[in-house]
């Protein structure tokens, strides 16, 4: 018995991942000519055309930050062990995602990464934001 599979045209695309600077542009058909994109999301991981991982961390971030302002807006720091709790549930598993596939190796994205943190800690430790090195 064979099993046919039916693809959706309109859902689609196409990337060619390459470092190149030259746009040689082939199109892909598939009963109809499929959309060129420069960046997709599949399993969670934004993947861009040139293999740079900006986009996807970019969008990490964002969502760490926004997690972690709903933690402070709703739990606060009063309570240390609830932040922490939240923490390691609901943001760190934002930031780890797949890292081995995107392991940051840009100074501007380790950067950014580590903003997140270092904002968490201080809110942890309810600190301003020249009180503590990071470091320490």
């Amino acid at each position: 018995m064979a099993i046919t599979v039916r693809f959706n045209e309109e859902k689609c695309e196409a990337m060619r991942i390459t470092h190149s600077r030259h746009n040689s542009s082939t199109d892909y058909t598939l009963g109809t000519t499929l959309k060129d994109v420069t960046s997709f999301k599949h399993l969670g991981v934004q993947i861009s055309k040139d293999l740079s991982w900006s986009k996807h961390i970019n969008a990490i971030v964002n969502k760490a930050n926004q997690v972690l302002g709903l933690i402070r807006r709703t739990v606060g720091t009063a309570n240390t062990t609830t932040f922490s709790l939240l923490h390691n549930s609901l943001m760190r598993p934002l930031l780890e995602y797949a890292v081995p596939v995107w392991n940051p190796y840009l100074i501007k994205d380790i950067h950014a990464i580590e903003n997140v943190q270092r904002r968490a800690l201080r809110l942890a430790r309810r600190q301003k934001r020249g009180d503590m090195l990071y470091k320490e």
